[in-house]
């Protein structure tokens, strides 16, 4: 996978958050365009997360040529300003502009759209615990069962039994859909 943001702090973020959430390997990342195709051909990555002010200072119809010819998928974070700036040949890339977008089409090929009339995130389910939730933000975090045991000041065969109750109420099976779910939710954010 390559990343191209226009900041490096962008950069780490997304990076850790592809690596983690998505289990992708990122061989690539640019601050500046310029290189973007030969780069992601150089290094033969198959999929692409673009900021869309990235494609301002690049030849867009020459780049739409290349991902296409090169049959690099991409998804192109932009928000509403950027995107009604895209190019026709754009037009059928898929794009996000919150995190949470970008994590459902990382993880299983469908765009989780925030209702747009709202300026808040989707609610935790309401069926969970204040201390299920703080569990949650722990571990989506990257706390393991000992630290937020030790951070919370309680037993980890505790913890341990939020997380079981969590997973259950959540109908996940796995940490991974743990930490996936708390950004869906907007519980942690990046």
């Amino acid at each position: 996978m390559g990343l191209c943001m226009p900041h490096a702090i962008d950069l780490d973020a997304y990076g850790c958050l592809v690596e983690l959430v998505a289990h992708a390997q990122v061989v690539s990342q640019l601050r500046s365009p310029e290189q973007l195709v030969s780069k992601m051909v150089a290094c033969s990555v198959e999929f692409l997360v673009l900021d869309a002010n990235c494609l301002f200072s690049l030849d867009m119809e020459l780049f739409a040529k290349q991902i296409a010819k090169h049959q690099i998928q991409v998804v192109l974070i932009a928000g509403p300003s950027e995107e009604s700036m895209l190019p026709a040949s754009l037009a059928h890339l898929p794009i996000v502009n919150q995190t949470s977008e970008l994590l459902s089409v990382l993880t299983d090929g469908r765009t989780w759209r925030v209702d747009s009339n709202s300026d808040s995130q989707v609610t935790i389910p309401p069926k969970l615990t204040r201390r299920e939730r703080q569990v949650w933000r722990l571990i989506a975090v990257g706390q393991s069962v000992a630290e937020v045991a030790s951070t919370l000041g309680l037993a980890e065969s505790t913890i341990d039994s939020h997380k079981s109750n969590l997973m259950k109420k959540l109908n996940v099976r796995k940490s991974v859909d743990l930490v996936r779910l708390a950004f869906r939710f907007g519980v942690v954010e990046l």
